[in-house]
């Protein structure tokens, strides 16, 4: 009887979680990890933060324990071909790796900024290790930063470029930047608390132009008319899965663009003996509709889940009888010296209700609605006790008004 092979495509997050629980299954399974780029797994959420501030130094953010009996790290190579069929694919190289079960980590890459630029090499995205050495690299001290997308990552990178002490102007086309993901009061917050620190935010405006100047820095023109100069311009416009090379696959699902659709143990829907975790998964949401992820403890959880459903299926591991419940999604982070914690799905917010103090106090909290008037977020500002109180409500939709009740 042969050594029953598992391939996981992807050496990020979810990938290293997957690989994590498949080495336990022993000497009966071989696991083959593909990962382009030419190193173990490491935290990924410090690259625009510690790593990027030198806080914590390259060997400081590998992931520890990855040293796996029966795990064979393919590093520094990219799948470019999948047969959904037959279990196999291609390597950019031409080699072909077959196996008894596929599990896809393959992530998410930046979004373009969509504005032609000679010069490019002065536009730099932030979205691995080697992205923070290269911009670490090109940034004088004082030298000023164009940083176009005031989302989670063009916040944080705000953040702890003005605490290096680079100007920075920070351009999003959003009215009220960051509304979708903590809604409306707390997003204005961050926007004073942006400029109170000295950064020059821009909402409501876009990048029209941008080109090289005599000294390598760029010119940028921006829709309300300003003109600037910028030693490095960073688009941080979000992701989109990194899934292009499925395309002629036929696993790439209908309801989100470029996503996997799975079901709720990571099955890749329709093709048995594939599985799907991480930024590129698609996953059955709080309402049956599929969503994606894009926190790093997501991909971790959605990568030991996949695992687990291997094992069950090759038979190496328990079936889980009991549907598993839907996470509920929590993640925390920094504008400038104070923390958020955000929980639950805000995208589905169409209003909001205070729940501790208010923007003036040292910390407050708000709820989040749906039409429905269902509870289906929540942020905490400067602390996360009052968020955390109402997980269960979140986890369960509860109505508006159980709020009220449960703060008697």
């Amino acid at each position: 009887m042969g050594t029953t092979r598992v391939l996981v495509v992807g050496a990020g997050a979810a990938g290293s979680a997957a690989a994590t629980v498949l080495a336990q299954a022993g000497a009966e399974l071989e696991v083959v990890i593909v990962g382009a780029e030419d190193r173990l797994p490491y935290n990924r959420t410090t690259v625009n933060k510690g790593l990027l501030s030198g806080a914590v130094d390259d060997a400081g953010i590998a992931l520890p324990g990855l040293d796996l009996l029966g795990v064979t790290w393919r590093l520094g190579e990219r799948v470019v071909h999948l047969d959904p069929a037959n279990r196999s694919v291609r390597l950019a190289g031409g080699e072909q790796l077959a196996a008894d079960a596929v599990v896809l980590a393959v992530g998410a890459r930046p979004r373009r900024l969509p504005v032609e630029a000679r010069g490019a090499n002065r536009m730099l995205t932030l979205r691995s290790a080697d992205d923070t050495a290269r911009l670490r690299r090109q940034l004088t001290p004082g030298a000023p930063v164009l940083v176009v997308g005031a989302g989670l990552i063009g916040t944080e990178t705000s953040g702890v470029l003005r605490r290096a002490g680079h100007p920075v102007v920070l351009v999003d086309a959003a009215a009220t930047p960051m509304a979708p993901l903590v809604g409306p009061t707390v997003a204005e917050w961050i926007v004073r608390e942006h400029r109170a620190a000295g950064v020059d935010v821009r909402a409501g405006t876009t990048v029209q132009s941008l080109g090289p100047q005599a000294d390598e820095s760029l010119w940028a023109t921006l829709s309300d008319g300003t003109q600037l100069t910028a030693a490095v311009v960073l688009p941080a416009l979000g992701v989109r899965p990194d899934t292009d090379w499925l395309a002629v696959s036929g696993v790439l699902g209908d309801a989100l663009a470029g996503a996997v659709a799975v079901d709720d143990r990571q099955r890749v829907i329709g093709r048995p003996g594939l599985y799907a975790a991480g930024d590129a998964a698609a996953v059955p949401g709080p309402d049956g509709r599929p969503v994606r992820i894009e926190h790093w403890g997501a991909a971790l959880a959605q990568g030991r889940a996949a695992a687990r459903a291997v094992l069950a299926d090759l038979g190496l591991g328990e079936p889980d009888e009991h549907p598993p419940a839907v996470e509920l999604p929590s993640y925390s982070t920094y504008v400038h010296d104070t923390k958020l914690t955000i929980l639950g799905w805000p995208q589905l917010a169409t209003q909001e209700l205070p729940l501790l103090g208010t923007p003036a106090d040292d910390r407050f909290a708000v709820a989040l609605l749906d039409q429905q008037q269902r509870l289906v977020g929540a942020v905490g500002v400067g602390g996360a006790r009052a968020v955390n109180q109402i997980r269960d409500l979140l986890h369960r939709r509860a109505p508006a008004d159980e709020l009220g009740r449960s703060r008697r």
